[in-house]
Protein backbone atom coordinates (compact mmCIF):
# COMPACT_ATOMS: atom_id res chain seq x y z
CA UNK A 1 0.00 0.00 0.00
CA UNK A 2 1.43 3.39 -0.99
CA UNK A 3 1.14 6.30 1.39
CA UNK A 4 -0.09 9.69 0.29
CA UNK A 5 2.45 12.48 0.65
CA UNK A 6 1.79 16.16 1.06
CA UNK A 7 3.33 18.51 -1.49
CA UNK A 8 5.89 19.47 -0.33
CA UNK A 9 6.49 16.63 2.15
CA UNK A 10 7.50 17.33 5.74
CA UNK A 11 10.77 15.42 5.35
CA UNK A 12 13.16 14.92 2.44
CA UNK A 13 15.56 11.96 2.53
CA UNK A 14 18.57 12.01 0.22
CA UNK A 15 20.39 8.87 -0.90
CA UNK A 16 23.54 9.52 -2.98
CA UNK A 17 24.88 6.24 -4.37
CA UNK A 18 27.62 4.88 -6.61
CA UNK A 19 27.82 1.14 -7.36
CA UNK A 20 25.76 0.27 -4.32
CA UNK A 21 23.94 -2.84 -5.47
CA UNK A 22 25.45 -4.93 -2.65
CA UNK A 23 23.30 -3.41 0.12
CA UNK A 24 21.04 -0.87 -1.60
CA UNK A 25 17.82 -2.88 -1.38
CA UNK A 26 18.21 -3.38 2.38
CA UNK A 27 18.78 0.35 2.87
CA UNK A 28 15.71 1.26 0.79
CA UNK A 29 13.52 -1.26 2.59
CA UNK A 30 14.55 0.10 5.99
CA UNK A 31 13.48 3.61 4.95
CA UNK A 32 10.22 2.54 3.38
CA UNK A 33 9.34 0.70 6.62
CA UNK A 34 9.58 3.87 8.74
CA UNK A 35 6.49 4.48 10.87
CA UNK A 36 6.55 8.11 9.63
CA UNK A 37 5.33 8.27 6.05
CA UNK A 38 5.24 11.94 4.98
CA UNK A 39 8.59 12.01 3.18
CA UNK A 40 10.15 12.01 -0.26
CA UNK A 41 13.15 9.80 -0.99
CA UNK A 42 15.55 11.36 -3.51
CA UNK A 43 18.14 9.03 -5.06
CA UNK A 44 21.05 10.41 -7.06
CA UNK A 45 22.96 7.68 -8.90
CA UNK A 46 26.50 8.84 -9.63
CA UNK A 47 26.82 7.00 -12.99
CA UNK A 48 26.93 3.53 -11.42
CA UNK A 49 28.09 0.62 -13.57
CA UNK A 50 26.49 -2.19 -11.54
CA UNK A 51 22.81 -3.07 -10.90
CA UNK A 52 22.11 0.17 -9.00
CA UNK A 53 20.10 1.68 -11.86
CA UNK A 54 17.77 -1.30 -12.27
CA UNK A 55 17.25 -1.62 -8.52
CA UNK A 56 16.31 2.04 -8.18
CA UNK A 57 13.91 1.96 -11.14
CA UNK A 58 12.17 -1.10 -9.68
CA UNK A 59 11.64 0.71 -6.37
CA UNK A 60 10.32 3.82 -8.13
CA UNK A 61 7.62 1.62 -9.65
CA UNK A 62 6.68 0.33 -6.20
CA UNK A 63 6.51 3.60 -4.25
CA UNK A 64 5.55 7.06 -5.52
CA UNK A 65 7.53 8.76 -2.75
CA UNK A 66 10.80 7.82 -4.49
CA UNK A 67 12.39 10.18 -7.04
CA UNK A 68 15.32 8.79 -9.00
CA UNK A 69 17.98 10.80 -10.84
CA UNK A 70 21.03 9.44 -12.67
CA UNK A 71 24.16 11.46 -13.45
CA UNK A 72 25.67 11.04 -16.93
CA UNK A 73 29.15 11.01 -15.39
CA UNK A 74 30.69 10.66 -11.95
CA UNK A 75 30.55 14.14 -10.40
CA UNK A 76 32.33 13.09 -7.21
CA UNK A 77 30.94 12.28 -3.79
CA UNK A 78 30.62 15.95 -2.76
CA UNK A 79 28.60 16.91 -5.83
CA UNK A 80 26.37 13.87 -5.53
CA UNK A 81 25.68 14.30 -1.80
CA UNK A 82 24.89 17.97 -2.35
CA UNK A 83 22.64 17.21 -5.30
CA UNK A 84 20.13 15.20 -3.28
CA UNK A 85 19.73 18.14 -0.89
CA UNK A 86 19.42 20.67 -3.71
CA UNK A 87 16.59 18.57 -5.18
CA UNK A 88 14.75 18.39 -1.86
CA UNK A 89 11.74 20.41 -0.74
CA UNK A 90 10.96 19.28 2.82
CA UNK A 91 11.13 21.33 6.02
CA UNK A 92 13.50 18.70 7.42
CA UNK A 93 16.25 16.75 5.68
CA UNK A 94 18.21 13.56 6.19
CA UNK A 95 21.05 11.84 4.28
CA UNK A 96 21.31 8.06 4.11
CA UNK A 97 24.08 5.82 2.76
CA UNK A 98 23.35 2.78 0.59
CA UNK A 99 24.94 0.39 3.10
CA UNK A 100 23.37 1.57 6.37
CA UNK A 101 20.07 0.62 7.97
CA UNK A 102 17.44 2.38 10.08
CA UNK A 103 15.01 0.92 12.57
CA UNK A 104 11.32 1.79 11.86
CA UNK A 105 11.15 4.49 14.55
CA UNK A 106 14.34 6.33 13.57
CA UNK A 107 12.68 9.18 11.66
CA UNK A 108 9.70 9.66 13.99
CA UNK A 109 11.86 9.78 17.13
CA UNK A 110 14.22 12.36 15.60
CA UNK A 111 11.36 14.53 14.31
CA UNK A 112 9.72 14.38 17.72
CA UNK A 113 12.79 16.08 19.20
CA UNK A 114 13.07 18.72 16.47
CA UNK A 115 9.40 19.70 16.77
CA UNK A 116 9.54 19.84 20.56
CA UNK A 117 12.83 21.76 20.90
CA UNK A 118 13.26 24.73 18.49
CA UNK A 119 16.89 25.26 19.55
CA UNK A 120 17.87 21.80 18.27
CA UNK A 121 19.08 21.87 14.65
CA UNK A 122 20.02 18.20 14.29
CA UNK A 123 18.64 15.06 15.98
CA UNK A 124 20.21 11.62 15.72
CA UNK A 125 20.06 8.33 17.62
CA UNK A 126 22.50 5.97 19.21
CA UNK A 127 23.94 3.37 16.86
CA UNK A 128 25.18 -0.16 16.47
CA UNK A 129 27.64 -1.55 13.93
CA UNK A 130 27.16 -4.82 12.05
CA UNK A 131 29.28 -6.65 9.50
CA UNK A 132 28.45 -7.44 5.87
CA UNK A 133 26.28 -10.37 6.94
CA UNK A 134 24.38 -8.29 9.47
CA UNK A 135 26.13 -9.83 12.48
CA UNK A 136 26.41 -7.54 15.51
CA UNK A 137 29.87 -6.03 16.10
CA UNK A 138 29.39 -3.26 18.67
CA UNK A 139 26.99 -0.81 20.24
CA UNK A 140 28.17 2.80 20.44
CA UNK A 141 27.78 4.79 23.63
CA UNK A 142 26.25 8.21 24.04
CA UNK A 143 27.97 11.37 22.78
CA UNK A 144 27.38 14.01 25.41
CA UNK A 145 29.97 16.54 24.25
CA UNK A 146 28.61 16.91 20.73
CA UNK A 147 25.15 17.46 22.25
CA UNK A 148 26.42 20.12 24.67
CA UNK A 149 24.43 23.39 24.86
CA UNK A 150 27.81 25.18 24.73
CA UNK A 151 28.76 25.88 21.11
CA UNK A 152 32.50 25.71 21.85
CA UNK A 153 32.24 22.23 23.35
CA UNK A 154 30.12 21.02 20.42
CA UNK A 155 32.49 22.52 17.87
CA UNK A 156 35.64 21.07 19.44
CA UNK A 157 34.08 17.61 19.60
CA UNK A 158 32.84 17.79 16.00
CA UNK A 159 36.31 18.73 14.72
CA UNK A 160 37.79 15.76 16.59
CA UNK A 161 35.39 13.25 15.04
CA UNK A 162 38.04 12.17 12.52
CA UNK A 163 40.50 11.30 15.29
CA UNK A 164 37.87 9.57 17.43
CA UNK A 165 35.34 8.12 15.00
CA UNK A 166 31.67 7.80 15.85
CA UNK A 167 28.64 6.95 13.71
CA UNK A 168 28.35 10.48 12.42
CA UNK A 169 25.35 12.58 13.45
CA UNK A 170 25.51 13.83 9.85
CA UNK A 171 23.12 10.93 9.19
CA UNK A 172 20.58 12.39 11.59
CA UNK A 173 17.54 14.51 10.76
CA UNK A 174 18.21 18.25 10.48
CA UNK A 175 16.44 21.50 9.75
CA UNK A 176 16.69 22.21 6.02
CA UNK A 177 16.75 26.00 6.50
CA UNK A 178 19.86 25.67 8.68
CA UNK A 179 21.54 23.34 6.20
CA UNK A 180 20.95 25.89 3.42
CA UNK A 181 23.09 28.40 5.33
CA UNK A 182 26.12 26.10 5.21
CA UNK A 183 28.44 25.34 2.29
CA UNK A 184 27.30 21.69 2.30
CA UNK A 185 29.91 19.09 1.30
CA UNK A 186 33.12 20.56 -0.05
CA UNK A 187 35.65 18.71 -2.23
CA UNK A 188 38.32 18.00 0.38
CA UNK A 189 39.08 15.22 2.88
CA UNK A 190 36.89 14.98 5.98
CA UNK A 191 34.18 16.96 4.18
CA UNK A 192 31.59 15.22 6.34
CA UNK A 193 33.44 16.25 9.51
CA UNK A 194 33.72 19.84 8.28
CA UNK A 195 30.00 20.04 7.53
CA UNK A 196 29.09 18.51 10.88
CA UNK A 197 31.28 21.07 12.64
CA UNK A 198 29.73 23.91 10.66
CA UNK A 199 26.18 22.79 11.51
CA UNK A 200 27.15 22.66 15.20
CA UNK A 201 27.69 26.45 15.08
CA UNK A 202 24.00 27.06 14.29
CA UNK A 203 22.36 25.30 17.21
CA UNK A 204 22.45 22.33 19.51
CA UNK A 205 22.33 18.62 18.67
CA UNK A 206 20.17 16.03 20.41
CA UNK A 207 20.76 12.29 20.66
CA UNK A 208 17.84 9.90 21.10
CA UNK A 209 19.05 7.42 23.70
CA UNK A 210 17.99 4.33 21.72
CA UNK A 211 20.13 2.54 19.07
CA UNK A 212 17.99 3.02 15.95
CA UNK A 213 20.82 3.59 13.41
CA UNK A 214 22.74 0.59 12.03
CA UNK A 215 26.16 1.25 10.51
CA UNK A 216 27.51 -1.53 8.30
CA UNK A 217 31.20 -2.41 8.00
CA UNK A 218 32.26 -4.24 4.82
CA UNK A 219 35.24 -4.60 2.49
CA UNK A 220 33.95 -2.07 -0.07
CA UNK A 221 33.37 0.68 2.47
CA UNK A 222 35.44 3.74 1.65
CA UNK A 223 36.15 4.80 5.24
CA UNK A 224 39.37 2.84 5.98
CA UNK A 225 41.01 3.85 2.68
CA UNK A 226 40.13 7.52 3.00
CA UNK A 227 41.30 7.60 6.62
CA UNK A 228 44.75 6.53 5.44
CA UNK A 229 45.22 8.79 2.42
CA UNK A 230 43.83 12.33 2.33
CA UNK A 231 44.99 12.80 -1.28
CA UNK A 232 42.94 9.80 -2.32
CA UNK A 233 40.09 11.25 -0.24
CA UNK A 234 40.27 14.52 -2.19
CA UNK A 235 39.81 12.59 -5.44
CA UNK A 236 36.93 10.66 -3.90
CA UNK A 237 35.06 13.87 -3.07
CA UNK A 238 35.91 15.39 -6.47
CA UNK A 239 37.48 13.24 -9.27
CA UNK A 240 38.66 16.41 -11.04
CA UNK A 241 41.17 16.89 -8.23
CA UNK A 242 43.40 14.34 -9.97
CA UNK A 243 44.17 16.96 -12.66
CA UNK A 244 44.97 19.88 -10.38
CA UNK A 245 47.45 20.93 -7.75
CA UNK A 246 45.96 19.81 -4.47
CA UNK A 247 46.28 21.26 -0.99
CA UNK A 248 43.67 19.09 0.77
CA UNK A 249 44.63 19.93 4.34
CA UNK A 250 44.86 23.66 3.62
CA UNK A 251 41.49 23.45 1.88
CA UNK A 252 40.05 21.80 4.96
CA UNK A 253 41.54 24.48 7.23
CA UNK A 254 40.21 27.27 4.98
CA UNK A 255 36.82 25.55 5.00
CA UNK A 256 36.72 25.54 8.79
CA UNK A 257 37.61 29.24 8.88
CA UNK A 258 35.06 30.20 6.20
CA UNK A 259 32.29 28.26 7.92
CA UNK A 260 33.08 29.86 11.26
CA UNK A 261 33.13 33.40 9.84
CA UNK A 262 29.63 32.96 8.39
CA UNK A 263 28.08 31.43 11.51
CA UNK A 264 25.69 33.48 13.71
CA UNK A 265 27.89 33.73 16.82
CA UNK A 266 28.64 36.48 19.31
CA UNK A 267 32.19 37.80 19.32
CA UNK A 268 33.22 35.79 22.41
CA UNK A 269 32.03 32.53 20.89
CA UNK A 270 33.64 33.35 17.56
CA UNK A 271 37.03 34.08 19.13
CA UNK A 272 36.87 30.90 21.22
CA UNK A 273 36.09 28.82 18.14
CA UNK A 274 38.92 30.45 16.18
CA UNK A 275 41.26 29.36 18.98
CA UNK A 276 39.92 25.83 18.62
CA UNK A 277 40.76 25.96 14.90
CA UNK A 278 44.23 27.23 15.81
CA UNK A 279 44.73 24.19 18.04
CA UNK A 280 43.53 21.97 15.19
CA UNK A 281 46.07 23.56 12.81
CA UNK A 282 48.91 22.95 15.29
CA UNK A 283 47.93 19.29 15.60
CA UNK A 284 47.91 18.94 11.79
CA UNK A 285 51.06 20.96 11.09
CA UNK A 286 52.86 18.02 9.46
CA UNK A 287 50.00 17.36 7.07
CA UNK A 288 49.71 21.06 6.18
CA UNK A 289 53.44 21.22 5.40
CA UNK A 290 53.30 18.04 3.34
CA UNK A 291 50.69 19.61 1.04
CA UNK A 292 53.36 21.97 -0.33
CA UNK A 293 55.80 19.14 -0.98
CA UNK A 294 53.22 17.01 -2.79
CA UNK A 295 51.86 19.95 -4.81
CA UNK A 296 55.37 21.13 -5.72
CA UNK A 297 56.20 17.81 -7.36
CA UNK A 298 53.44 18.49 -9.92
CA UNK A 299 54.81 21.80 -11.15
CA UNK A 300 56.24 21.66 -14.72
CA UNK A 301 60.05 21.67 -14.75
CA UNK A 302 60.42 22.54 -11.09
CA UNK A 303 58.33 19.55 -10.13
CA UNK A 304 61.00 16.99 -11.01
CA UNK A 305 63.65 18.88 -9.05
CA UNK A 306 61.40 19.20 -6.01
CA UNK A 307 60.39 15.58 -6.32
CA UNK A 308 64.03 14.44 -6.28
CA UNK A 309 64.81 16.64 -3.29
CA UNK A 310 61.69 15.49 -1.46
CA UNK A 311 62.52 11.86 -2.23
CA UNK A 312 66.05 12.20 -0.82
CA UNK A 313 64.86 14.04 2.28
CA UNK A 314 62.09 11.52 2.77
CA UNK A 315 64.45 8.57 2.34
CA UNK A 316 66.91 10.00 4.86
CA UNK A 317 64.19 10.84 7.38
CA UNK A 318 62.53 7.49 6.85
CA UNK A 319 65.79 5.61 7.42
CA UNK A 320 66.48 7.53 10.62
CA UNK A 321 62.99 6.84 11.97
CA UNK A 322 63.22 3.14 11.13
CA UNK A 323 66.63 2.89 12.81
CA UNK A 324 65.27 4.57 15.91
CA UNK A 325 62.20 2.34 15.90
CA UNK A 326 64.43 -0.74 15.54
CA UNK A 327 66.50 0.39 18.53
CA UNK A 328 63.31 1.00 20.52
CA UNK A 329 62.10 -2.53 19.84
CA UNK A 330 65.49 -4.10 20.49
CA UNK A 331 65.79 -2.42 23.88
CA UNK A 332 62.21 -3.25 24.86
CA UNK A 333 61.50 -6.74 23.52
CA UNK A 334 63.70 -9.73 24.47
CA UNK A 335 65.49 -11.27 21.49
CA UNK A 336 63.75 -14.60 22.06
CA UNK A 337 60.24 -13.12 22.23
CA UNK A 338 57.75 -13.41 19.40
CA UNK A 339 56.13 -10.10 18.53
CA UNK A 340 53.57 -8.83 16.03
CA UNK A 341 54.51 -5.83 13.92
CA UNK A 342 51.90 -3.69 12.19
CA UNK A 343 53.59 -1.47 9.60
CA UNK A 344 51.52 -1.80 6.38
CA UNK A 345 54.55 -3.60 4.97
CA UNK A 346 56.48 -0.33 4.95
CA UNK A 347 59.51 -1.13 7.14
CA UNK A 348 61.07 -3.84 4.99
CA UNK A 349 63.05 -6.93 5.97
CA UNK A 350 65.69 -4.99 7.90
CA UNK A 351 63.37 -4.38 10.82
CA UNK A 352 62.75 -8.11 11.23
CA UNK A 353 66.37 -9.26 10.93
CA UNK A 354 67.33 -11.78 13.66
CA UNK A 355 63.98 -11.24 15.43
CA UNK A 356 60.85 -13.38 15.82
CA UNK A 357 58.49 -11.00 14.02
CA UNK A 358 55.03 -11.93 12.75
CA UNK A 359 52.81 -9.89 10.38
CA UNK A 360 49.20 -9.19 11.33
CA UNK A 361 46.49 -9.61 8.66
CA UNK A 362 48.65 -7.65 6.22
CA UNK A 363 48.51 -10.23 3.42
CA UNK A 364 44.73 -9.89 3.22
CA UNK A 365 44.55 -6.15 3.94
CA UNK A 366 43.05 -4.35 6.95
CA UNK A 367 40.38 -6.30 8.88
CA UNK A 368 36.74 -5.75 8.00
CA UNK A 369 35.86 -4.99 11.61
CA UNK A 370 37.18 -4.88 15.17
CA UNK A 371 35.98 -8.40 15.94
CA UNK A 372 38.13 -9.86 13.14
CA UNK A 373 41.19 -8.06 14.52
CA UNK A 374 40.51 -9.21 18.10
CA UNK A 375 40.02 -12.84 16.98
CA UNK A 376 43.27 -12.82 15.00
CA UNK A 377 45.16 -11.26 17.91
CA UNK A 378 43.93 -13.91 20.35
CA UNK A 379 44.79 -16.68 17.89
CA UNK A 380 48.34 -15.34 17.59
CA UNK A 381 48.63 -15.01 21.38
CA UNK A 382 47.73 -18.68 21.71
CA UNK A 383 50.55 -19.43 19.25
CA UNK A 384 53.05 -17.55 21.40
CA UNK A 385 52.94 -13.85 20.42
CA UNK A 386 54.08 -11.78 23.42
CA UNK A 387 54.06 -8.19 22.12
CA UNK A 388 52.14 -6.15 19.56
CA UNK A 389 53.85 -3.12 17.97
CA UNK A 390 52.11 -0.49 15.84
CA UNK A 391 54.56 1.30 13.54
CA UNK A 392 53.69 4.89 12.57
CA UNK A 393 52.39 3.90 9.08
CA UNK A 394 49.64 2.03 10.95
CA UNK A 395 48.82 4.64 13.59
CA UNK A 396 45.54 5.19 11.75
CA UNK A 397 44.44 1.82 13.17
CA UNK A 398 44.48 3.38 16.64
CA UNK A 399 41.67 5.76 15.72
CA UNK A 400 39.78 3.74 13.13
CA UNK A 401 39.56 0.36 14.92
CA UNK A 402 38.38 1.77 18.22
CA UNK A 403 36.90 -1.51 19.44
CA UNK A 404 40.18 -3.33 18.81
CA UNK A 405 42.17 -0.66 20.63
CA UNK A 406 39.72 -0.72 23.57
CA UNK A 407 40.28 -4.47 23.78
CA UNK A 408 44.04 -3.89 23.90
CA UNK A 409 43.86 -1.13 26.52
CA UNK A 410 41.42 -3.11 28.64
CA UNK A 411 43.56 -6.26 28.74
CA UNK A 412 47.18 -5.24 28.18
CA UNK A 413 49.69 -2.55 29.07
CA UNK A 414 51.11 0.05 26.67
CA UNK A 415 54.80 -0.36 27.40
CA UNK A 416 55.93 2.19 24.80
CA UNK A 417 54.26 5.14 23.09
CA UNK A 418 56.12 7.71 20.99
CA UNK A 419 55.92 9.18 17.48
CA UNK A 420 57.37 5.98 15.98
CA UNK A 421 55.78 3.11 17.87
CA UNK A 422 52.97 2.08 20.18
CA UNK A 423 53.75 -1.26 21.83
CA UNK A 424 51.49 -3.50 23.94
CA UNK A 425 52.74 -6.25 26.22
CA UNK A 426 50.51 -9.26 25.46
CA UNK A 427 51.86 -11.38 28.32
CA UNK A 428 49.39 -9.87 30.82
Amino acid sequence: MQLSVKNPPELSIGLPVFNGDNFLEDALDSILKQDFGDFELIISDNASTDRTDSICRAYVEKDSRIRYFRNHENIGAAGNWNRVFELSSGEFFKWIAHDDLHEPKFVSRCLEVLKREPSVVLAFTRAITVNARGKFIREWGTHKEICSPDVRTRYRRALAAAEDPLPLPIFGVMRADVLRQTRLFMAYPEADIALLAEISLYGSFSEVNVPLFVQREHDRRAGPKLARDHYQAASFWNPREDQRLRFPHWSLLAGHITGLRAAPLCWRERISCFLIISDWAKQHFGQLANDFVVAGTRLPGLGRVLENIARKVHATTWKLRINRAARDLKSLIPSSAIYILLDDGAFGAGMAADRNVRPFLEDTGPPLDDQTAVSELERMRREGAEFLAFGWPCFWWLTYYRGFVKHLDRNFVRVLENDRLVVFDLRS
